[in-house]
């Protein structure tokens, strides 16, 4: 599995706020999008699964063009989780994921997909909302069950938009090191926009830093994510050290 994009260009209304950007990411790799508040991550993130359609450039999956599969082929390459997400309070849990098997429903759900929605509960340490209305969830516990419907899509592409808010910093480390291991032991392909440098230093393989529109550098973690590149793009001064063998950022101001 590869996902390439090329020369894409986004405008709302008068606005640009993506500039020829250009890149690609392949299996087993969780590539992490690193920028400020209005530097083009969500809009780069939608352009990637179809969301948005860029006014030139072009996003290529497998050698196929995204824009040339229709909606069921795409939803079963990839799975995507915008920040945040309208959902009606009155729906079980149960039900509120099932719906992420739709691209693979025949006339409706199968045993397959029920399997699967307590196959992905049970993975993020959930069952014990699974007949629980949403209305009844704390934010951190409703943000769990939406990561839930997307992972439960079953696609080897996954695109998340900062899953991590409202989530307690413990569940932060275990979804982290949850996607990690689905890239490691499954092959999936994980796009994530993220801010926080020490998650996506401890648990990225790879990164992309956009700041205003523009990609400013991208490739290796370690070497696309240093002291200068975080100044540059975050506008942070920092100090990069080793703790226990592994990278960790210091602000200093």
């Amino acid at each position: 599995m590869k996902l390439k994009f090329s020369n894409l260009d986004f405008t709302y209304g008068e606005s640009r706020v993506l500039f020829s950007v250009s890149g690609a990411m392949d299996a087993g790799g969780l590539t992490c999008v690193l920028g400020e508040n209005g530097s083009g991550k969500s809009t780069l993130l939608k352009c990637l699964c179809g969301i948005l359609t860029p006014a030139t450039g072009k996003v290529i999956i497998n050698g196929i063009p995204l824009k040339d599969l229709n909606l069921k082929q795409r939803a079963r390459l990839v799975a995507y989780t915008p920040q945040y997400i309208q959902t009606d309070n009155s729906e079980v849990v149960f039900d509120f994921i099932l719906q992420g098997r739709k691209p693979w429903f025949l006339w409706q759900e199968g045993e397959e997909d029920k399997t699967a929605v307590f196959d992905v509960l049970e993975k993020l340490n959930i069952s014990k909302l699974t007949f629980r209305r949403l209305g009844e969830l704390s934010g951190g516990e409703r943000q769990k069950v939406i990561l839930a419907r997307t992972l439960v899509q079953g696609t080897d592409v996954i695109i998340l938009d900062e899953p991590t808010n409202n989530l307690d910093l413990s569940f932060q480390i275990e979804l982290f090191g949850f996607l990690r291991r689905e890239v490691d032991e499954n092959g999936k392909l994980i796009v994530i926009a993220v801010h926080d440098v020490n998650m996506a230093l401890r648990y990225g393989t790879d990164a992309i830093l956009l700041k205003k529109g523009c990609i400013t550098h991208s490739g290796d973690i370690y070497k696309t994510v240093t002291e200068k590149s975080i100044e540059e793009t975050l506008n942070i001064k920092n100090r990069i050290i080793d703790v226990e063998n592994h990278r960790v950022m210091v602000p200093l101001h």
